[in-house]
């Protein structure tokens, strides 16, 4: 036999064949337990890639479901808390935050929230302009304005807990055919539309000289007598200032024309004109319209994406004067809400939109027919139809108006 180092010669001893047997033994040995424990781990590996590969398919259909409910129930629990913190302040909250004019500085002298209509303050309108020997106001519209909930009534603002606010809704729409409209103190005519109109005329009244709001033309007058001309009509008193403001959502309709304007109070005796009687224009300080002015806050017709601030008044000659502004707003933004402004005072009129400056007009101190010095009161109203328009028809459905609150300020 030949000896070689996997076998030793047969000369060796006994004692180191047996050495060698047992090393060879232990060297099979190693080999495969390497092999085991290799095979081991490379499993474990597996199973741990496949366990981790399922805990995340759990997780993500987990969280796809959970994510849609539990969302919503968190808004819906922040408003909610948001809601009744609000309540329990005793105020409603208002969501988006409007911008709005900074009145921090001013006296808030008048404020209707329109939790009630309250007929002290505000009064109905009534007819188709025919009581003012204007049929159709003058401008051809085609509304009867009417005193019934139809037209005008109050509705809970959807913002707010419940019965803890509502909002001023004005609606306009089509009857199925033309009925009497009533013109009091007239014979009734036929009209197939109807609207609503409220204004503080006789109730309530504005002016930047005191700066007041005045329950009469007699508290308006006494409380502005002490201010003096000068000889261009420049005021030679001090200078006030009111602030007129509101929160509106208009109507986004064909042949709508909705309005926070003002009118000059009735002062016939010192125009000259007779007191009113139903057919006659009323006058002003300074006679008809325009001569004793129009200032209209905020005007928006039909489906447009602007926003109207206008001054009229007549000339010496008694033409009529016009000047104004506008705004462009998105259609979101106009079906959303907005607060209109309009800083009247002694040597300027200033309007805005969510406290943004649309327009302005000056003083024209050499003109003495300026007839902003008057008092004059508030006006809302949605008219169909009419010469702004430019429609002789509108959309048959009903549209409204909605009116959050009504603020009037002094500086």
């Amino acid at each position: 036999m030949t000896c070689n180092n996997r076998m030793p010669c047969m000369r060796q001893t006994d004692r180191e064949v047996a050495e060698w047997l047992a090393l060879e033994l232990d060297n099979s040995r190693g080999s495969k337990s390497s092999t085991r424990t290799a095979s081991l781990w490379q499993r474990r590996a597996q199973r741990a890639a496949v366990v981790a590969v399922l805990v995340i398919i759990v997780i993500s259909i987990t969280l796809a479901i959970a994510l849609p409910i539990a969302v919503p129930r968190a808004r819906r629990a922040a408003e909610a808390a948001a809601k009744a913190a609000a309540q329990s302040a005793g105020s409603c909250p208002t969501a988006p935050t409007i911008t709005r004019l900074d009145t921090s500085s001013m006296s808030l002298v008048f404020e209707d929230t329109f939790n009630t209509l309250n007929t002290s303050t505000w009064r109905h309108d009534l007819g188709d302009g025919s009581i003012y020997g204007l049929p159709g106001f003058g401008n051809g519209e085609m509304q009867c304005y009417t005193n019934s909930a139809d037209n005008v009534d109050l509705v809970p603002n959807p913002e707010c807990p419940p019965a803890t606010d509502s909002l001023l809704r004005i609606r306009s729409g089509k009857l199925q055919q033309p009925q009497p409209c009533s013109n009091p103190g007239l014979p009734a005519s036929r009209r197939e539309w109807t609207s609503g109109k409220i204004d503080t005329k006789g109730k309530l009244l504005l002016q930047w000289r005191a700066p007041q709001v005045s329950s009469s033309l007699q508290e308006a007058l006494a409380g502005a007598s002490a201010v003096q001309r000068g000889s261009q009509g420049q005021p030679a008193g001090p200078c006030g200032s009111v602030l007129v403001e509101a929160r509106m959502k208009v109507p986004l309709s064909a042949g709508r024309w909705s309005a926070f304007w003002m009118m000059p109070e009735p002062q016939p005796g010192r125009s000259g004109c007779q007191p009113w009687t139903p057919g006659q224009g009323e006058c002003g300080a300074f006679g008809g319209w325009p001569r004793s002015g129009e200032i209209d806050v905020m005007e928006h017709v039909n489906k447009d994406t602007e926003v109207l601030g206008t001054l009229h008044w007549g000339t010496a000659d008694g033409k009529q004067a016009s000047e104004g502004g506008s705004r462009g707003l998105s259609d979101e933004e106009l079906q959303g809400w907005n607060v209109y402004q309009l800083q009247w005072s002694c040597d300027a009129i200033r309007w805005y939109v969510n406290g943004q400056e649309m327009h302005k007009v000056l003083r024209p101190w050499v003109q003495p027919q300026w007839p902003f010095d008057e008092p004059f009161f508030l006006i809302l109203n949605t008219a169909v139809g009419g010469a702004l328009t430019g429609y002789s028809d509108a959309d048959a459905a009903t549209a409204e108006m909605l009116v959050d609150y009504v603020r009037v300020y002094a500086f």
